[in-house]
């Protein structure tokens, strides 16, 4: 996944770079060994998922759907809190791309409790009214 930490390196392995060439050679990241499966995985992202195929869906001539079961996460030890095991909010902003040029960075943060079933009925009856 992608952060500040390797946006450069995201926008060079995104680059039309010949297919006898690697990405990684021009990238200035570091490969690492990943736990359950022989792909290396790039040791500067905030967090690399290991993961086996589960399925491919054609949608169009040049775009498919790829279905992955994630075997394995590693993250970044200092966007991770200790005592909670919950990602540091202020540690961590994921990049989106949205579609071509485009990308969106997670806007302002904001915290609202999930409700209960007990509270989600009582709203619905109290709507009833």
């Amino acid at each position: 996944m992608v952060d500040h930490r390797v946006i450069d390196a995201m926008h060079i392995c995104s680059s039309d770079v010949p297919s006898d060439e690697s990405e990684i050679d021009y990238a200035g990241v570091t490969l690492v060994p990943s736990r359950l499966i022989d792909v290396q995985r790039i040791k500067e992202a905030p967090v690399n998922l290991e993961c086996r195929l589960f399925q491919i869906t054609n949608l169009t001539e040049r775009r498919s759907l790829v279905l992955g079961e994630v075997l394995c996460v590693h993250v970044l030890d200092e966007i991770i809190d200790p005592a909670t095991r919950r990602v540091i909010p202020e540690q961590y902003s994921p990049i989106a791309r949205l579609y071509g040029d485009h990308y969106a960075w997670l806007g302002e943060r904001y915290t609202k409790a999930i409700p209960t079933f007990a509270q989600v009925q009582a709203r619905k009856s109290a709507q009833k009214g």
